[in-house]
């Protein structure tokens, strides 16, 4: 992901910003919805959050699922989220500026961020080596979610 760190001026209101904290629990019901249509369920999980930012999608995640990798290249975005870590003692969710080599996901989620790649079909081919057998992919842009 070749983003730069333009996200770093943001990270520090952008859990309070306007509509962020209700896009993530919007993301995180969709998925709940859209694996109940196909009776699956995200307990018991291991999870990537593709850039994940401030982590409002890993707080939604964090207490159905076995572990988080949280990756994003912001390193303020990373050290709010390892606030939250610390303060919440989330020893599931590790935090991370690059995919780490060789790790499998049972579900990987992109919460907005594909947009901002600079090569949307090669990002979306790495993840996809990052998958279990079975594993899912899961994108929203918007209003959008994309299994």
């Amino acid at each position: 992901m070749t983003v730069g760190h333009e996200w770093d001026d943001v990270a520090d209101g952008w859990d309070d910003a306007p509509g962020t904290r209700e896009y993530a629990q919007g993301a995180f019901d969709s998925l709940i919805r859209r694996m109940a249509d196909h009776d699956l369920t995200i307990d018991g999980m291991s999870v990537l959050d593709f850039g994940c930012g401030t982590g409002l999608l890993t707080e939604l995640l964090v207490d159905r699922v076995a572990s988080i990798d949280a990756v994003d290249p912001s390193p303020a975005m990373r050290r709010v989220l390892t606030g939250k870590i610390r303060q919440h003692r989330w020893g599931s969710v590790r935090v991370l500026a690059d995919l780490p080599a060789g790790s499998a996901y049972d579900l990987i989620v992109c919460s907005s961020v594909l947009s901002f790649v600079d090569d949307h079909p090669a990002t979306v081919a790495l993840l996809s080596t990052h998958l279990a057998p079975g594993g899912l992919l899961v994108h929203w842009d918007l209003s959008l979610i994309h299994i």
